[in-house]
């Protein structure tokens, strides 16, 4: 996977989010200090890490690894289309996740 592409959209969903990376971080089960180094491209986020910002945000998987999207998921290619929310409704709890810390 292209690093750099997977941190800028780890970025794009914590700013959408008007998150702070501790905020991030905390919120999947990791530290700032790997939102961190996930947003500079100087480490990998783990599979566990990648589930939880998928579930968590309800971000579409192949979107957040490839960047590869449907035509029509995103308005004219632009990224400012896609939101993120946190999932409420019928979601399984944080802890009842398989990679939970």
């Amino acid at each position: 996977m292209a690093l750099a592409r997977l941190s800028s959209r780890i970025k794009l969903i914590r700013v959408s989010l008007d998150f702070t990376q501790a905020q991030f971080g905390a919120a999947i089960g990791f530290s700032r200090q790997a939102v961190n180094a996930w947003e500079k491209g100087k480490a990998e986020p783990t599979v566990c890490a990648l589930a939880g910002m998928c579930r968590t945000w309800g971000v579409d998987a192949r979107w957040l690894l490839l960047g590869d999207v449907e035509e029509g998921d995103l308005t004219n290619g632009r990224s400012s289309a896609v939101t993120f929310a946190p999932i409420t409704a019928n979601s399984e709890k944080q802890e009842d996740l398989p990679c939970s810390r």
